[in-house]
């Protein structure tokens, strides 16, 4: 896909084809055969490879300054150094957290001598992380969320909604949830209208068939709202 979208159709040959378009569509006469075939192709070819190539390059897109070139063996990819950066400082840090851990906490019953070398290192073990963190939050500065892709991706799953569904019919009282959703979700494909339809033939009142038609992939957040907005309020 990166080749696809990068090289063969990238944005100045789109563009050289929606310019090639509109001089056909100036020579052509409205309403025309010809007119109605320049028209088509631009909505059912151009129009749409447009748009998804735009939805590609922001499902990949960060902000500038990322190594797009990670390896010799994977150029096609788009990488971020920050994070490998703070993965390996992490990694270093942990490590020597780790034998401090093992090392100083286990008494000789004599002198020790290695005690002092060992803990002239905690500053480094410190140094490493406040790289890998400072790294961490320069590689997120460049990144951007795809909220639209997000959303989608949830309205396209609508299997999330079964441990809402159970939660709420065990709260109701009702017989064996698990095995109900098993039968509406296991080995098929889930839709929206699965759960609706499951909801409308409960035997429960009107209120919780409301409150479960009502729920979606996409609203059914559970305390995370409230968590985040505990963690730092201006979310």
């Amino acid at each position: 896909d990166y080749r696809l979208w990068t090289d063969v159709y990238d944005a100045e040959t789109l563009s050289a084809w929606h310019a090639t378009l509109d001089r056909a569509s100036a020579k052509t006469v409205p309403g025309s055969l010809e007119r109605r075939r320049v028209d088509l192709f631009r909505r059912e070819f151009l129009v749409p490879m447009a748009r998804r190539r735009a939805e590609y390059m922001k499902s990949i897109d960060v902000k500038a300054g990322l190594a797009r070139d990670a390896s010799s063996a994977a150029t096609n990819l788009v990488h971020n150094g920050d994070f490998a950066t703070a993965e390996g400082n992490f990694g270093v840090a942990n490590a020597l957290f780790n034998f401090f851990v093992g090392k100083l906490s286990i008494s000789r019953l004599q002198r020790d001598l290695t005690d002092s070398t060992v803990e002239r290192n905690i500053g480094t073990a410190f140094a490493h992380t406040l790289i890998a963190y400072k790294s961490l939050l320069k590689g997120l500065s460049k990144t951007e969320v795809n909220a639209e892709l997000i959303r989608q991706t949830l309205v396209n799953t609508p299997e999330v909604l079964a441990e809402a569904y159970q939660s709420q019919l065990r709260m109701s009282g009702v017989d064996k949830p698990y095995e109900l959703l098993k039968s509406v979700t296991r080995g098929k494909k889930v839709t929206i209208e699965n759960f609706r339809e499951l909801a409308a033939s409960l035997n429960v009142s009107d209120e919780i068939k409301s409150k479960l038609t009502g729920l979606t992939p996409d609203t059914y957040t559970g305390f995370a709202s409230r968590i985040v907005k505990e963690f730092d309020p201006k979310f």
